[in-house]
């Protein structure tokens, strides 16, 4: 459960470095038009209008974001 959780905190942006690197982030693929809610280290970037690959209020990962971690299973643990 943690590494779900883990990987779930990645897509918000945790501080004003990964908010500058999340907005080049999505305008380098023309999502342009956005608006924050929320507060560090749980702010959320959304898209303001229907932009390319980002609908209107599309929650947008940070560029922080990292794919989730699964530690490998224990082959002696029981189920």
């Amino acid at each position: 459960m943690d590494a779900v959780v883990d990987g779930v905190m990645t897509w918000f942006i945790r501080d004003e470095a990964d908010k500058h690197a999340t907005i080049a982030l999505h305008a380098a693929g023309g999502v342009t038009h956005v608006y924050f809610e929320g507060e560090y280290p749980l702010m959320v970037m959304k898209s303001a209008s229907d932009q390319p690959d980002a609908p209107k209020g599309r929650f947008l990962k940070s560029a922080s974001y990292q794919d989730t971690v699964f530690p490998p299973l224990d082959p002696a643990a029981k189920t």
